[in-house]
């Protein structure tokens, strides 16, 4: 509903008659907040009815007070009438007075007209009747009263949703601690440590090729007019039919003579190659290096029409063999394997340390090596390699029974205050980090999940409920924006006339079902 005007503990009488005045609408509604007064005067009502009136408008009222809604709906129904300044709200009990008073005067004058009779029997046996109806009558709407207001009992069952609380709460566990310390969210904890030796072997993955060169003589023959001189070392090469080009070198200085010509009357000539012939030997070893007699063999920096050579014998004893031996990438791999493998062993050794009631976060562990021996060295010779090392294992050890403690506290500083926490032990999971170096403080992070539910104020509720009407209670309870649904369960069943909510407020209960 859209009010056009709204009064407070704050409005005056002169406020609510300007709000009238200066309407423009001809139906003018007023709401009357919950410590308004104003309207606890039925004759400032009526005043604004008068003026209302006088202007060609309505006026009705409205308050927020739900107690009070049965004294606006008769001077909204102008079918209340009290002379008085100002009204008592609690015009029920008023009533029920009244009408007590109303039927003893009754039965007073029922009395007197007893009391006129001439005849004294008839008066006495007239005023016996009428005292047994009075007491009677007395006794009857007495109890029936004391019934309707002492013996009604009801049940609310309040339906409230809960909400996921979910949190980061962060823990030390410190060695050097003695106690638990809420303020500083530290527990108390033990160092624990292992030494453990262990070996292992992998392949070696490099290659190493060993052999003999091949050895022989060969032939070189000088094609020129001039002496050809050759130190040692100068290179020969042969090209293989696969276009290798194998290399051998001379082994002493050699000076190849000249080409002689001769001249054979009357007109021809013969020419004879200057030669000599030297050991030479492969630059590498290798079967491949053998090869048979006959062959050519360029010289290097001279055209082969100028110098070439060729062996008269066979080049042999070119022998190839492949050795493994070890890299320094094996090393470092089987370092790195070795580390990984020894620090799981000190884990397992760490946790066997610990007893049931305690904690090792496996992620606090520190692993410091103490020695590390291969059994070859670099480039050596061999098949396999082995390392053996010796690695020392520190951890954090704490009680299980002391983290719940902890946890328990610092999930009260997390909660909201308009919220309460559910019953019962609080989820939570726990994710460690690596020891501070230097401290041997490990980080607990804590997630926390659990539930919490709304705040209500169960006695105010009682309160405000008592000796409302069904529905009134209904409003009341729907008004509350924590509550999802609720039940009302009355005992024992009366006409609807007479179903209130019971006037004592320990006959109410209230039952909090959280989903």
């Amino acid at each position: 509903m859209n009010y056009n005007f709204t009064a407070d503990e704050k409005t005056e009488m002169n406020d609510l008659i300007s709000a009238v005045e200066d309407a423009k609408e001809a139906d003018i509604k007023i709401l009357f907040k919950k410590r308004s007064s104003i309207y606890l005067k039925s004759l400032n009502l009526r005043i604004l009815q008068k003026l209302a009136s006088e202007k060609n408008k309505t006026v009705t009222f409205d308050v927020e007070n739900q107690s009070h809604k049965d004294y606006i709906d008769a001077v909204n129904g102008d079918f209340m009438e009290s002379a008085d300044d100002a009204v008592d709200l609690n015009m029920n009990t008023k009533m029920e007075s009244v009408n007590k008073t109303s039927l003893i005067a009754k039965l007073f004058n029922m009395r007197k007209k007893f009391d006129t009779s001439d005849d004294s029997k008839s008066k006495k046996k007239g005023v016996k009747i009428l005292i047994y109806i009075f007491v009677f009558l007395f006794i009857f709407v007495g109890g029936v009263f004391a019934l309707w207001w002492y013996m009604p009992s009801a049940s609310v069952k309040i339906t409230v949703d809960s909400q996921i609380l979910v949190k980061i709460l962060d823990v030390k566990a410190d060695p050097s601690a003695t106690e638990v310390s809420i303020e500083n969210s530290t527990i108390p904890a033990i160092n624990v440590d292992v030494t453990v030796t262990e070996s292992q072997t992998i392949p070696t993955t490099g290659k190493k090729e060993v052999g003999d060169n091949a050895k022989g003589k060969i032939t070189f023959y000088n094609k020129t007019n001039d002496v050809i001189t050759l130190k040692k070392g100068t290179i020969v090469k042969f090209i293989s039919t696969d276009k290798e080009s194998l290399k051998y070198e001379t082994q002493e200085n050699i000076d190849v003579s000249a080409q002689v010509t001769t001249e054979n009357p009357p007109n021809s000539s013969t020419t004879e190659y200057g030669s000599k012939e030297a050991n030479v030997k492969a630059v590498s070893f290798g079967e491949k290096y053998n090869q048979d007699s006959g062959e050519k063999f360029d010289v290097d920096g001279y055209d082969t029409d100028k110098l070439i050579a060729e062996n008269k014998d066979k080049l042999d004893g070119g022998t190839l063999k492949e050795l493994n031996v070890v890299t320094q990438a094996d090393m470092d791999g089987l370092k790195r394997a070795l580390d990984e493998f020894i620090k799981t062993k000190v884990v397992e050794a760490l946790n066997k340390k610990v007893v049931s009631s305690q904690i090792f976060p496996e992620s606090s562990a520190e692993f410091t090596t103490i020695s590390g021996v291969f059994d070859k060295k670099l480039d050596e010779e061999g098949d396999e390699l082995t390392l053996t090392m010796a690695t020392k294992g520190v951890g954090i050890v704490y009680d299980q029974s002391i983290l719940d403690q902890i946890v328990s506290e610092l999930i009260k500083t997390v909660v909201p205050s308009e919220y309460s926490l559910d019953s019962g032990k609080p989820e939570y999971e726990v994710a460690t980090t690596k020891a501070k170096a230097g401290t041997g403080i490990v980080d607990l992070q804590i997630k926390l999940r659990s539930y919490i539910t709304p705040n209500l104020d169960e006695k105010k509720m009682i309160s405000d409920m008592v000796g409302m009407k069904l529905d009134q209670a209904q409003s009341y309870l729907n008004s509350i924006s924590s509550i999802k649904g609720f039940e009302i369960s009355l005992s024992p069943q009366m006409p609807p006339i007479l179903q209130t909510m019971p006037h004592i407020s320990k006959n109410i209960e209230i039952i909090i079902d959280k989903k």
